[in-house]
């Protein structure tokens, strides 16, 4: 039996049965942990407490470095301003470029906050049905449509308490905004179906790479939400106008890896000129993806042609040189860089769509409309190499 003593108190007697020591070095191992001491009773309600918190400033520390870059230490300082806040309901506004690390921020928002023992609850507004979005963020009542056989709790009531991310919010139907509104104003919403007011506190962050303003100009997203959620902006610059924080992402995906496979995940030098070169149009995501398939399958020729640079037309200046346009490489580039993002996300999901689509964190619909107009097909091919990999076998 041993004593469990805080500040000089006794809290309890306990009896350890069994030990197996966790390196805290894992946020996914790290947020099980709060999660489960958030939930057991077991632990008893003050030690509990006590556990949470604890997991809590390990969750903080661990997602304390954002990047190295002067742009990236500048949002890792309002980060901790705006967590300090957080307790209240204050409109966080995430904008960047698709794959720059939204959620990221989002998530350190969290942790440093004193809400870090709380769920955190990340939606793709894009990726949820327009007919099903209000059931889905705020629940139903038996009986409210068809298919309504039994009551459902929202994602609203389910993160009381902690922090809802909204990926994607300028993709939010028309008529969910109003109701999304009323949230942010009064803590309070309505089942679908329901009569009852019911009272959350949760603190909401969205995020799009989307121009609000023009949706608003457009009047399909609502100007007073948009104000509403916008109290504190957060720009998150693309990966191109920070390389210095290149490196420091490797390290971090590397070490996820090695953790992951049970070895080290390797990145040899020359590559990492490479990557250091290359102009990342695909962000961090993309990073993220390359890291992954050259760890695990070495620097096959797929990945030497995307970061080689690409070799396009020029065109002829005054004193005769060649001199190609930066708008055709700078479009090359991109469209190169997610066709090869596409293509290794299908073959890794084994041509699923849907899967595809939400590791992507698009929709369905979006993921189609990129396939056909690059000319990839379901299965990660583009049209007519199954027919030159038969000829040239």
């Amino acid at each position: 039996m041993k004593k469990v003593m805080t500040r000089g108190a006794l809290l309890g007697w306990c009896s350890v049965l069994a030990a197996v020591p966790v390196l805290l070095t894992s946020l996914r191992v790290i947020s099980y942990l709060v999660e489960l001491a958030n939930t057991t009773g077991g632990l008893g309600r003050y030690a509990g407490q006590m556990w949470v918190a604890a997991l809590g400033a390990v969750v903080a520390r661990h997602s304390a470095d954002l990047g190295r870059s002067s742009a990236m230490q500048a949002i890792a300082r309002l980060v901790d301003r705006v967590a300090k806040t957080a307790q209240g309901r204050i409109g966080v506004l995430i904008l960047g470029e698709s794959g720059v690390g939204k959620e990221v921020v989002a998530r350190a928002i969290h942790a440093r906050s004193s809400r870090a023992s709380r769920p955190f609850v990340k939606l793709n507004c894009a990726a949820i049905q327009a007919d099903l979005c209000e059931s889905e963020l705020f629940g139903h009542e038996k009986g409210a449509f068809t298919d309504a056989r039994a009551q459902r709790r929202g994602w609203f009531e389910q993160s009381d308490g902690g922090t809802i991310f909204l990926d994607e919010v300028a993709d939010l139907p028309m008529d969910v905004q109003p109701k999304l509104l009323h949230v942010l104003q009064d803590g309070q919403f309505f089942r679908v179906g329901g009569h009852r007011p019911i009272a959350v506190d949760v603190q909401v962050i969205a995020a799009t790479n989307s121009d609000l303003r023009t949706r608003m100009t457009a009047g399909k997203f609502r100007e007073d939400l948009y104000y509403r959620l916008n109290v504190i902006e957060i720009r998150v610059p693309p990966l191109r106008e920070r390389p210095e924080d290149i490196p420091v992402l490797i390290d971090h995906f590397r070490a996820r890896l090695a953790e992951e496979y049970g070895r080290p995940a390797e990145i040899p030098p020359a590559t990492l000129e490479l990557f250091l070169r290359h102009t990342w149009p695909g962000n961090v995501r993309e990073l993220e993806n390359l890291v992954h398939r050259v760890a695990l399958l070495g620097m096959t020729p797929d990945v030497e042609r995307l970061l080689t640079p690409v070799a396009v037309d020029s065109v002829p200046a005054a004193d005769g040189l060649r001199v190609t346009p930066l708008k055709q490489i700078a479009r090359l580039a991109a469209t190169e860089a997610e066709r090869a993002v596409i293509v290794a996300t299908l073959h890794s999901v084994s041509g699923n769509r849907r899967a595809a689509a939400r590791l992507l964190g698009i929709s369905e619909r979006a993921l189609a409309a990129k396939l056909d107009r690059l000319g990839v097909g379901l299965d990660g091919r583009q049209p007519g190499s199954a027919e030159r990999d038969r000829t040239s076998g």
